[in-house]
């Protein structure tokens, strides 16, 4: 199908199509796709040829939808992300953008993010009469970006995945996809993300080694490249001298924070990877000296999110000649189960205006 799809895009590509023209077109397959599906047709067609129509279906969706911002829709990670509302807008922007493929409309409606993280948020809208009442469901995402490998280290998520769903009666489900450069600056990113096959799943199957699951749709949602544009709220605070934390059987030392409204990041300027660092002395040295307080001096929650290195950066560490710049975040809320297979994406902004203080390493250091 894959094969198909791309044969089609490069002939496609070598024609000028109307827009009335691509109209026209799309219907007439679609009519041609239906009348297979019927049995109508006067010659019996493979399987391949059947997936070559549906595949140029899909594509005459992605040339006359996805280039035009069609989507009108509230943005899927407004009044999902728990927090402060003026946190989504310090933090925020809109993308509108939608593909359908076999009846099912996905869009690509919002964007959060900071300089480490970004979130994109998108709505799943199946056809009318069909109700998304499920407890689960997921998209396999294909994504790409400039900014990959850009940062000190960072990641990105092989599925799409669910969002609390505010009325379980409609046709309609919201999903997040999630990716991080620690470090690299992520406003104004070129992203590329392709989704494909949506589904429920269920529990997971012994036998199979395999999740139980069903599919409401094998379409394929090709974005094209497009502009991760959002509100980069942050503040870099730079320490007059470095703050040490000790414990464990060393020492690291904070040179800059950095605060936005969905965490913060602390950078460490003298220590290179241990295989046991993160989790057996690094984390928990920081998390036994660290507090943000909000204006009322009130505690706000945050957990661990990720580290990363970036070798090229830092001070030298002692008594070795290298160079060892270190990056830990920290996401604003409660710590998700990783135990729940089926947990349901959540995250926590916070007005960066109401962060006040924060101490770590027995220092208290001012935000506001």
């Amino acid at each position: 199908m894959h094969e198909n799809f791309e044969r089609y895009r490069d002939e496609l590509d070598r024609i000028r199509l109307t827009e009335e023209s691509k109209a026209a077109l799309a219907e007439s397959l679609t009519r041609h796709q239906t009348e297979i599906r019927r049995g109508m047709g006067k010659q019996p067609l493979k399987a391949r040829h059947i997936a070559a129509v549906a595949a140029a279906v899909c594509l005459l969706s992605v040339m006359s939808v996805a280039a035009v911002a069609g989507f009108t829709g509230e943005p899927s990670l407004r009044g999902v992300l728990g927090g402060d509302p003026a946190g989504y807008d310090q933090s925020s922007g809109l993308i509108g953008r939608s593909v359908e493929c076999g009846g099912w409309t996905v869009s690509i409606t919002d964007c959060v993010g900071d300089e480490n993280y970004c979130y994109l948020g998108v709505e799943v809208e199946a056809p009318e009469g069909t109700v998304l009442d499920g407890d689960y469901y997921l998209m396999n995402a294909d994504f790409d970006s400039n900014m990959r490998y850009k940062g000190n280290g960072g990641g990105s998520d092989l599925l799409l995945r669910p969002l609390p769903d505010d009325d379980p009666t409609d046709n309609k489900v919201r999903m997040v996809y999630e990716w991080s450069e620690m470090g690299a600056g992520l406003s104004g990113a070129r992203v590329r993300l392709k989704l494909t096959n949506f589904y429920e799943q269920f529990d997971y199957n012994w036998e199979e080694h395999d999740w139980n699951k069903e599919y409401l749709s094998y379409g394929e949602w090709d974005f094209g490249w497009m502009t991760a544009n959002y509100t980069n709220t942050v503040k870099h605070i730079p320490l007059e001298e470095d703050i040490p934390i000790e414990g464990g059987d060393g020492l690291m030392l904070v040179d800059e924070i950095v605060v936005s409204p969905l965490g913060i990041s602390f950078s460490f300027a003298n220590q290179s990877w241990l295989v046991d660092w993160v989790e057996d002395w690094f984390q928990p040295m920081l998390e036994e000296s660290l507090a943000i307080l909000d204006i009322d001096g009130n505690p706000i929650p945050l957990y661990y999110s990720r580290a990363g290195q970036d070798i090229n950066a830092g001070k030298a560490y002692r008594g070795e000649g290298m160079y060892a710049g270190w990056t830990c975040y920290y996401r604003f809320g409660e710590a998700p189960d990783y135990t729940d297979s089926h947990r349901k994406e959540s995250f926590t902004v916070v007005d960066i205006d109401r962060i006040a203080s924060m101490s770590v390493g027995g220092v208290t250091i001012p935000v506001r």
